[in-house]
This record gives C-alpha cells, structure tokens and sequence, in this order.
C-alpha cells in the first residue's frame, strides 16, 4: 500500500516538476509567436495550441490513473492506511498544483486558439477587400 503511495507521489512530482519547466518555456514560445506579424502567425499559434493540448493531455491522463489506481473499497483498514499515507505525503497538493498549471496551460491554449481565429479572420477580410478592390478596377478598365 505504502509503495502505491509513493508511486502516485512520484508520479504528481515528476508531472509538477515537468509542468514547473514547461509553463516559462511555453510563455517564450507565445511572446517569439506574438512578435512574429506576418500572414502566416496563424500557423505558429495552431501549432503551439497543439502541443499545448498534446501535453495537457498527457498529464491529465497520467494524473487521472494515479487517482484512480486504487479504489479501496472493502478493507477499511486498508482504505485508512492508504488515506492515512496521503495525506502525510501531502500527495493531494501536489495534485491540486499540477491541477492550477494544467489549468494555466489550457487558458493558454484558449488564448492562443481566439488569436489564430482572430488572426485567420482577418486574413479573410483583407483577401476579400482585395478581391472587391481588384473587381473594381478590372471593372473601370472595361
């Protein structure tokens, strides 16, 4: 039981750990993207947004079979050591910590999918009026 419970810690501390390195690095990767203004940043933002998700999802599934990799049901002594060792080792912090960067990732990637969307939109509005204007002249030179 006590192994099980030092599984699950290892495992919310590596993800903690990883997130911890991830968040600065993915804050870099959002400013170089918004300093970027060409036609195609809409790209650089679907792809960030991606590997946002790819990894919001990695650590969300691992997260979900740690909480999940023991369900004590019938031996209640059991079901008290356990609670009793994860409590001590403060497991659900951790969890509750990864949980807010997790959080923080998928606000971010949120944004990133608005600013793509708003940044396709716009490059259909200024095609159009290209279109409308290229039609007007073609027309006048008729």
């Amino acid at each position: 039981m006590l192994e099980l419970v030092n599984a699950q810690l290892l495992e919310m501390r590596y993800y903690d750990e990883r997130l911890d390195d991830e968040l600065p690095r993915r804050y870099d990767l959002v400013g170089a993207a918004h300093r970027t203004t060409s036609l195609l940043a809409a790209r650089r933002y679907s792809a960030l947004a991606r590997r946002l998700t790819a990894m919001v999802a990695e650590v969300t599934e691992v997260t979900e079979k740690v909480d999940n990799a023991l369900q004590v049901t019938e031996d209640v002594y059991l079901a008290r050591v356990y609670a009793a060792a994860i409590d001590t080792l403060r497991v659900p912090a951790i969890g509750a910590a990864v949980d807010r960067k997790v959080a923080i990732m998928r606000d971010t990637y949120t944004a990133l999918y608005s600013e793509s969307h708003a940044n396709r939109a716009e490059v259909l509005e200024i095609s159009i009026l290209v279109l409308i204007a290229l039609e007007i002249a073609l027309s006048i030179l008729r």
